[in-house]
């Protein structure tokens, strides 16, 4: 396969025989200007915003996203992806290397004791069949409130937010404790949401389910996430139903982040969702899951210490 990022600061990158249809756009927050075209490397725009008013909603575009190499560059406002069938790639390395490149997203902050659920997320994707890829997430702020990915699905009016694939990120807090208050993915009344890939590293909450008006947070798959030092893995708020959870491990944290609360936290009207291979380490039962006395389904699930592994039962 062709590395369209592989020769990014040495020329242009003409795409125009090998991508199959849409448009390409870049984003540079380092060198980018809101003023240029967005058509080429050498023309990056500097804010995701400025490149999703060129996308035509289903048209298949692409936004590469090089993010910053350097400190005092973060956004400052929440960037908004809200048309539908764009996708938002990275120019780094994929999921948690070393050498990761820092497409970083920081929206708003809201200070700690008047925020919660609903500050604005760093990234809002509400369109739908969009894809994110290959983006690092970072809250450099420990003393705020920072949803870093949030996906909001509104079925008031036809639907959007629905088919969202996050795929091959990482989600970045502080090294945790009483004031860090990062949650790495919001999904909002999603449906059909598809995350796998992904790691999260000392956030308050790794991954945040609840519904919206009118609509459950359902169908969606989450697959292959890695999710360290966080107080609570997965966290089901309310009206959460019919969601595939596989192969997910939450590890308690080693010498930063959260002493673990929840690895599974079920609420109210959380049911059908079926949990296949997921583990909890460094916890009891209680501290493990919390099934709510719903109707789950539990397969092969574990929770660990320092002496084994012990069969969930799903009471």
């Amino acid at each position: 396969m062709y590395n369209i990022f592989k020769k990014w600061a040495e020329h242009d990158v003409d795409l125009a025989q090998i991508k199959k249809f849409g448009d390409v756009y870049f984003v540079d927050r380092e060198s980018g200007s809101d003023a240029y075209s967005g058509l080429k490397p050498k023309e990056a725009k500097l804010t995701l915003n400025a490149a999703v008013a060129l996308c035509i909603a289903n048209h298949n575009d692409s936004i590469i996203f090089k993010g910053r190499t350097t400190s005092g560059q973060m956004l400052t406002a929440t960037q908004t992806i809200d048309k539908s069938g764009v996708h938002l790639i990275g120019s780094g390395l994929f999921y948690g290397s070393a050498a990761f490149a820092e497409a970083t997203y920081v929206g708003y902050h809201t200070p700690a004791a008047t925020g919660g659920l609903g500050s604005p997320p760093g990234l809002l994707v509400e369109g739908n069949g969009c894809e994110i890829a290959g983006i690092k997430f970072y809250n450099p702020d420990a003393t705020k409130i920072q949803t870093e990915l949030q996906v909001h699905a509104d079925f008031s009016s036809g639907g959007r937010g629905t088919g969202v694939s996050i795929h091959d990120c990482f989600f970045q807090g502080q090294n945790g404790g009483t004031a860090d208050r990062t949650r790495g993915i919001e999904l909002i009344g999603s449906e059909a949401a598809q995350l796998y890939r992904n790691q999260f590293y000392c956030c308050e909450y790794g991954i945040y389910f609840r519904s919206a008006s009118y609509h459950y947070t359902q169908g969606c798959t989450i697959k292959d996430q890695l999710i360290y030092g966080a107080k609570y893995g997965l966290y089901f708020d309310v009206d959460v139903a019919d969601n595939i959870l596989e192969d997910i491990l939450i590890a308690q944290k080693g010498n930063t982040g959260y002493a673990i609360t929840r690895g599974v936290q079920l609420g109210t009207n959380t049911y059908g969702n079926t949990f296949r291979r997921v583990d909890v380490g460094h916890a009891t039962k209680s501290t493990a899951f919390a099934p709510a006395g719903n109707t789950n389904y539990w397969i092969d699930c574990h929770y660990m210490d320092t002496t084994g592994g012990t069969l969930y039962d799903g009471s």
